[in-house]
């Protein structure tokens, strides 16, 4: 929740700054005075809210993705005695093995590595 408000508070500074911004590139413009600085600034923080914008995709996406595999896991019945490949197909992305270490990779982006 924490990166959740964090994310929200960056959005709106640069909101803020965006407005600030082009309220400075009108004052110049109709002035006649140089603005390149300020159109460059203007492009960065563009460039800047895009970044947040997909960083914010990106986390909402993966918090999808583990209240899905939260669910699922609830749903199982019991304990498991043998190998369920229903179970590790829905919940497992890929297993790579490197150098005697088995690195377990889940499709919520979470990876577990462990000596072998």
């Amino acid at each position: 929740m924490q990166a959740c408000s964090s994310l929200k508070r960056a959005f709106l500074k640069f909101e803020n700054n965006a407005e600030n911004g082009l309220n400075e590139l009108v004052q110049l413009a109709n002035n006649k005075q140089k603005y390149e600085e300020v159109i460059y600034e203007i492009y960065r923080m563009g460039k800047l809210k895009e970044k947040i914008l997909i960083g914010n995709a990106k986390h909402q996406g993966k918090r999808q993705r583990i209240a899905e595999m939260a669910e699922f896991l609830n749903s199982q019945s019991g304990i498991l005695f043998e190998f369920d490949d229903k179970l590790v197909r829905r919940i497992v992305d890929k297993v790579t093995v490197h150098g005697g270490r088995l690195t377990v990779e889940f499709k919520t982006g979470t990876e577990v590595s462990v000596e072998i």
